[in-house]
């Protein structure tokens, strides 16, 4: 992602063009990328590392089921995919942090018999 930005702050000083936004990807006219770009370009990768398709949004819920699993903390994942709350993320990846719970309520279980067990 920093080649990137790199990359487009050099092309910023080649010509007197100014982006709007600020983005990591844009098109040769400094314009947002389309979806249908992003999706080629996604199929593309997929097909040259041969796994897999997987959309941009598929990677998006990929990459927050990850940050989950290695317990980053709600707020900050929900921060980072720009939802309005954290209730946002928690609707949307109940599913996984009612696994998380289970696991956790396991682990909980495990160590209390310990305990008792001693």
């Amino acid at each position: 992602m920093k080649s990137c930005i790199l990359y487009n702050q050099k092309r910023y000083l080649k010509t007197s063009i100014r982006p709007r936004h600020q983005f990591v990807f844009y098109g040769i006219d400094f314009q947002p990328v389309s979806h249908a770009a992003i999706a080629k370009v996604m199929n593309w990768a997929c097909k040259k590392a041969n796994i897999k398709r997987i959309t941009f949004h598929g990677l998006r819920h990929t990459h927050a089921s990850i940050l989950l699993h290695k317990k980053i903390p709600i707020e900050y994942i929900s921060k980072r995919l720009g939802h309005a709350s954290t209730s946002i993320t928690f609707d949307t990846y109940s599913h996984l942090t009612k696994e998380f719970e289970e696991q956790e309520n396991e682990k909980t279980v495990t160590f209390l018999n310990q305990i008792n067990a001693k």
